[in-house]
């Protein structure tokens, strides 16, 4: 891997890329006051920086229907630190 280069997540299905996707809609929710549940991530890529970024694409439900949306995660694993960025429902 290079540092600063984004790279393609070939296993969305990974426990850690699963983590990052569900504390996105966590901290949404607590933010927003909504109640969405993490689904799946659909697609995603990560960059190596002071830590690790991560630009996700996840599916969650919102009130019986499926929605994507596009998050940004801030991750220092040496801090124990993860910091939403940015998250975006995606058709709105």
């Amino acid at each position: 891997m290079t540092v600063g280069n984004w790279i393609e997540i070939a296993t969305p299905d990974d426990q850690t890329v699963i983590e990052v996707g569900q504390f996105a809609v966590d901290e949404h929710n607590k933010d927003t006051n909504s109640s969405l549940t993490f689904e799946r991530v659909v697609m995603g890529d990560m960059q190596i920086v002071g830590g690790m970024n991560w630009r996700l694409t996840i599916e969650v439900e919102d009130v019986g229907s499926l929605k994507n949306c596009d998050i940004f995660v801030y991750e220092e694993s040496s801090q124990n630190v993860r910091k939403l960025i940015s998250f975006e429902i995606l058709g709105q």
